[in-house]
């Protein structure tokens, strides 16, 4: 499902997703030519255009469905003729991407009617589910969930930073039901076995033809909070780039894009988790769908997705023998897999029971975090902002408060040596408050904070630390064994701890959280390091892949105010 509308053209979203979908189903028909996969195609501004690629067809036909007075869709095609075999079809739908950007290369429509088609889409793949991949630039102006947002939002935000109507920027949008819209139409995606990923990518304001001022900023907003609700309901993914140019965000785009379309997926699944007597599940976390008390709906679910579960004692355990002392949990998942072969994967682990904290050299700081941040970010969803960051405060000093009734031995609080096993705690708690998600800056935008609040609520734990804390190295002072292969893989120079202190004049560095990698380079970095580094002995030459790293104000400086 792609935007075809001027926005979307003009900052070479089209280009680079019909590109990189070209390539990568031509590289997947070829690898296998026994493939079940189908595939449709979708695109839409004003208007919604379907594309047919059925055997009988010599050549790839479009049909343009319009809007009722009602604004739903003036056609919604029965059945699935319009998923086809990949392998059958590769040829025409080859024929088609190419032709795409090409079509609505001088398009002047800044007008989407996102909703009408995600009804179109969902109506098409409704026999048999799958995955819906939903690649847009700009926010839904026409149709079903139309956006009554203007330019004051953005005033609004700005004037609520650091006081408690900031909340109101992390809730879906009311108006006009919109968020019950969204809600109500991932509810029935997910009961037909429809996952949804969704790459937002708004164009910097420079690429609008609208002008400056709050109707230019209204391109860069896309009420991520409302769209998020597709994923989150239905096991999906969200993928965001601000202020997106293909030159500059293209590859991570294509990147992310590949990923989604190759990862190995479980269809159709149920997920449940269940433990010994008197331990009881009370709350998850991530994206998903509750279909009962305890069984989460995934339409599709994969190996990068993870969730949290938080367990209570809400019965006696006397029954449990003080030999064994031990408690059992097991995780069940039911799926399809990509041979439509329904399968049962099953995770039981063991955990021991005491009466005291001498476990405490057991304890798994990251996992503590990840179930922290995950439960905080439901609260601040839940309640304000200022709720989520005192729940992730508060569980760090009540774990250390215990640890100091039991074995501060008396010593001064401020001089409390934590073990291994929690002493990055402290640390990770303040990375975690002062990260995108929980603190409060002009510069974390409402749809900034929920695409970070949609990417943690499933990021594996440890991706998830890395993004709290990222990797700092040096590179201008690398031992030759650096970025060569051993066994152990990589070498990589030592890390850095995440301080001013540590940067230097003169240096080069790279930051890695997981999910970006950030190249500093200091301004007085030695001609011959840059010459080493980039060929130059210059920063206003120097480029990679292309990319000049000389700062510049936007893709086109001369239209900045």
């Amino acid at each position: 499902l792609i935007d075809v509308s001027q926005t979307s053209v003009s900052s070479g979203l089209l280009q680079i997703a019909t590109d990189t979908l070209r390539l990568t189903l031509s590289q997947m028909a070829a690898e296998d030519p026994d493939s079940s996969i189908r595939v449709g195609i979708v695109t839409y501004d004003s208007t919604c255009h379907l594309y047919h690629f059925g055997a009988d067809a010599k050549a790839p036909q479009m049909l343009v469905v319009g809007l009722r007075e009602n604004e739903s869709p003036l056609y919604v095609p029965e059945g699935y003729q319009l998923l086809v075999p990949l392998v059958d079809a590769v040829e025409m739908l080859e024929t088609v991407l190419s032709a795409l950007p090409g079509m609505y290369q001088e398009t002047q429509i800044t007008t989407t009617c996102t909703g009408s088609a995600l009804v179109l889409a969902k109506k098409i793949m409704e026999p048999i589910g799958g995955k819906l991949i939903l690649i847009t630039s700009s926010i839904p102006t026409s149709g079903p969930a139309a956006s009554r947002v203007d330019g004051s939002r953005f005033k609004e935000f700005n004037v609520s930073i650091g006081k408690p109507e900031e909340n109101a920027f992390i809730q879906p949008l009311d108006k006009g039901g919109v968020s019950d819209w969204f809600r109500d139409f991932a509810l029935d995606c997910s009961k037909l076995q429809i996952g949804i990923d969704l790459f937002i990518a708004p164009p910097h304001p420079s690429l609008s033809r609208t002008g400056r001022g709050p109707a230019a900023a209204l391109h860069t907003y896309m009420d991520t909070p409302t769209l998020s609700l597709l994923p989150e309901v239905t096991g999906g993914q969200l993928f965001h780039y601000p202020n997106f140019y293909s030159p500059q965000n293209g590859s991570g785009f294509s990147a992310d894009l590949v990923a989604t379309l190759r990862r190995q997926t479980a269809w159709e699944a149920v997920m449940k988790v269940r433990c010994s007597k008197g331990i009881s599940v009370v709350q998850h976390y991530g994206n998903f769908f509750i279909q009962r008390k305890d069984l989460l709906a995934l339409p599709a679910v994969d190996s990068h997705k993870a969730f949290g579960v938080q367990l209570n004692i809400t019965g006696d355990l006397s029954h449990i023998s003080p030999i064994a002392g031990r408690i059992a949990i097991q995780a069940g998942l039911l799926y399809t897999n990509a041979n439509n072969e329904r399968r049962i994967r099953v995770i039981t682990t063991s955990l021991p029971l005491s009466q005291s904290l001498i476990m405490v050299e057991q304890f798994d700081q990251g996992a503590i975090m990840a179930l922290v941040a995950k439960a905080a970010l439901a609260k601040m969803q839940s309640a304000t902002l200022e709720a989520g960051r005192d729940l992730v405060s508060k569980n760090c000093v009540e774990i250390l408060a215990a640890y100091y009734r039991n074995f501060g031995g008396g010593a001064p609080s401020t001089q409390l040596n934590l073990p291994p096993s929690i002493q990055s705690l402290p640390l990770l708690t303040l990375s975690l408050i002062k990260s995108t998600l929980f603190r409060s800056d002009p510069d974390v935008t409402p749809d900034i904070r929920m695409a970070a609040v949609s990417l943690c609520r499933t990021l594996p734990t440890e991706l998830l630390l890395s993004y709290l804390y990222p990797r700092l190295y040096p590179l201008h002072n690398m031992s030759p064994e650096c970025g060569t292969y051993t066994d152990q893989g990589l070498v990589m120079p030592p890390s850095l701890n995440l301080s001013a202190e540590k940067l230097s004049k003169d240096g080069i560095f790279l930051l890695d959280n997981g999910i970006q990698l950030v190249l500093w380079i200091a301004a007085d970095a030695s001609p011959a390091l840059l010459q080493a580094f980039f060929s130059v002995p210059d920063l206003t030459f120097a480029t990679v892949d292309g990319y000049a790293l000389a700062p510049q104000l936007s893709p086109n400086p001369e239209e900045d105010p």
